[in-house]
């Protein structure tokens, strides 16, 4: 009754019913005359659950409980075991993988068991993989679990505190702000939670066989294993940071987002990012998927969401160096929740672009401020910030390719840049404002003369984005048109042949 009670106090939480229906099968069990099996257990818990409400096949929720407990009934013991065979004999009290052991083995234990088995699930949905778990759950799960015993034996006994009642009320008040506090600082971290895109069908076949591989052939726990194993994983992280650090060709790829911006500019080791989007989830997983895990800047072109919204996503993920916005921005109302963000991202003050900055990224590309021309005054469309980009195969000073990144950027602004400009043809044009009404005109798209038309645009948008107008005023030039809600993320790669193109549904181009 009272884990009844607390599943409904609780919110009817798919992990607290799990477990509830866990306890009454255990409880059940000895009756039948069957022994106590955890992950019997689990299954009967999970199959009644899907079949009584089967919209619970829906819950995140759901599956993290279910695969976390599993792990941990399975090989918790095992690991525990391992982790004990560094503990000095003399300091443990129970058996490896019992509660009280002495020190941190089993808590450790623990939280890497859910967590690795959790993988597929974290990795696929969130598009991230936490570094800092660990440590996050060894200092705030004593705090949680004072608060969860705390929190019922106060709401039991309220009634009987009178005057005093609110004493405790107020004291598990300051216990939940500080496991938030901690929480939050864990997850500032550097590399506190790392990009990565798993696809969730192949990535839960693949860790069901590798467990039950593990689990066959799991040897028993000596120092020297210990130590040969910790050499084995220790080689696998440096391959890993070695892969991401080696340097990349020029490129430039415009990032699946959903509806909103976000493009990447890469040369060498040098990475800047163009616009974040807003979808966290979508960010995280597009960088993953092109071994980004460190930014030299961060540009925004503008603060409206659907460019600025994921810039939190890259906090405690993905290091960033700078982050930059138009001159003025610190000004603007709208461009308050983004400076905040970007001073926790670098810890430092954003800094501000003018006409005619520059940014390089090595001997061939670099980024040119062309718009605004002044200190912006409310960070609107027609105030984005625009960009020319330049590849010098050669390092000559002679451009060989040159593409316009134009944000938000709409036509009349447009044609006020282009009118200042001499040679107004380039070989890429990153369509405004996601190929709206008032992205291009006929005459603006004559004046480009672009090869390739890049858009960013969410599948099905509301908006209607990108119009018929827009698509005919490039179809009429002859540029070729990729667009993310079509074609994914779209990567550009430069030599001294030209442009090759590749995204998720052509290669090669």
């Amino acid at each position: 009754m009272f884990l009844i009670a607390f599943v409904f106090l609780t919110g009817l939480q798919p992990s607290a019913i799990r477990a509830t229906v866990m306890t009454f099968i255990a409880g059940v069990g000895p009756l039948l005359g069957r022994r106590s099996h955890t992950p019997s257990a689990l299954s009967v818990a999970a199959l009644a659950m899907l079949a009584l409400h089967p919209p619970t096949a829906f819950s995140i929720g759901f599956w993290l409980s279910v695969f976390a407990v599993f792990g941990l009934a399975v090989f918790f013991p095992l690991v525990a075991r391992y982790l004990h065979c560094l503990i000095p004999r003399r300091m443990r009290k129970t058996k490896p993988g019992e509660v009280g052991t002495a020190g941190l083995a089993d808590p450790l234990a623990m939280t890497m068991t859910a967590q690795a088995t959790t993988v597929p699930i974290t990795a696929s949905v969130f598009s991230t993989l936490s570094a800092v778990s660990p440590l996050a759950n060894l200092l705030v799960t004593p705090l949680v679990t004072v608060l969860v015993a705390g929190g019922v034996v106060t709401l039991c006994a309220r009634s009987l505190l009178g005057p005093f009642a609110d004493i405790p009320v107020i004291a598990l008040c300051h216990i939940a702000e500080l496991s938030v506090s901690i929480a939050g600082f864990c997850a500032s971290l550097p590399y506190a939670c790392l990009p990565m895109a798993l696809d969730l069908a192949p990535s839960i076949v693949v860790m069901v066989l590798l467990a039950a591989l593990i689990y066959r052939f799991w040897p028993q726990p000596t120092k020297k294993r210990i130590v040969w194993i910790s050499a084995a994983l220790g080689l696998f992280v440096v391959a890993m940071v070695t892969v991401t650090l080696l340097p990349v060709r020029a490129q430039l790829v415009m990032l699946d987002v959903g509806q909103g911006d976000a493009l990447l500019v890469r040369e060498g080791s040098s990475t800047v990012l163009i616009d974040t989007g807003k979808s966290d989830t979508m960010l995280l997983e597009a960088l993953a998927r092109h071994n980004v895990h460190a930014l030299d800047a961060v540009i925004i072109t503008h603060p409206d969401e659907d460019h600025s919204g994921a810039l939190g996503a890259l906090v405690g993920g993905v290091f960033v160096r700078h982050v930059y916005f138009a001159e003025g921005l610190h000004d603007v109302k709208p461009g308050e929740q983004v400076f905040s963000t970007a001073r926790r991202l670098t810890g430092s003050e954003p800094q501000s672009f003018i006409h005619g900055d520059v940014i390089r990224l090595g001997n061939q590309l670099s980024l040119t401020v062309l718009w605004p021309e002044e200190p912006i005054a409310e960070g609107g469309n027609d105030e984005s910030i625009c960009l020319e980009l330049k590849y010098d195969h050669e390092g000559d000073g002679l451009t060989d390719i040159r593409a316009l990144l134009t944000g938000d950027l709409e036509k009349a602004e447009l044609g006020l840049l282009l009118a200042r400009m001499e040679n107004t043809s380039f070989d890429i044009l990153k369509v405004g404002h996601h190929g709206s009404r008032n992205a291009l005109s006929p005459s603006l798209a004559e004046r480009l003369q672009p090869d390739i038309a890049l858009i960013g645009v969410g599948e099905n948008n509301y908006y209607g984005h990108p119009t018929s107008d827009t698509l005919e005023a490039l179809g009429e030039v002859g540029a070729k048109i990729f667009r993310t809600d079509q074609n994914g993320n779209i990567a550009l790669y430069f030599d001294k042949l030209g442009v090759e193109l590749r995204c998720d549904t052509i290669s090669d181009v």
